[in-house]
């Protein structure tokens, strides 16, 4: 189950994987979300545009009827100037 120690674990490392566009190189991130989602029993598969530009699709079966939900979102980053920015 998650936990917000697990989230916040598993967001610091997906952050650490650098897919600043131009080039992009989403597949290492894009691996990284599948090896959760395996670890949690839900359906994935990496799609590859280009060579390392990884997008991926996960999709869950619900035992119970009802609405769909579609989630949306990017790997890729804009580039960022490292001073401006403090840990």
């Amino acid at each position: 189950m998650f936990s917000k120690e697990n989230i916040a674990e598993f967001l610091s490392q997906l952050i650490q994987v650098d897919t600043t566009n131009p080039p992009g190189n989403e597949t290492p991130a894009a691996k990284l979300v599948a090896e959760k989602l395996d670890e949690h029993g839900i359906e994935n598969k990496i799609f590859e545009s280009e060579p390392g530009r990884g997008s991926i699709v996960a999709w869950a079966e619900s035992k119970e009827p009802g609405p769909s939900l579609l989630l949306l979102s990017h790997l890729d980053v804009v580039p960022a100037s490292p001073e401006e920015w403090s840990v």
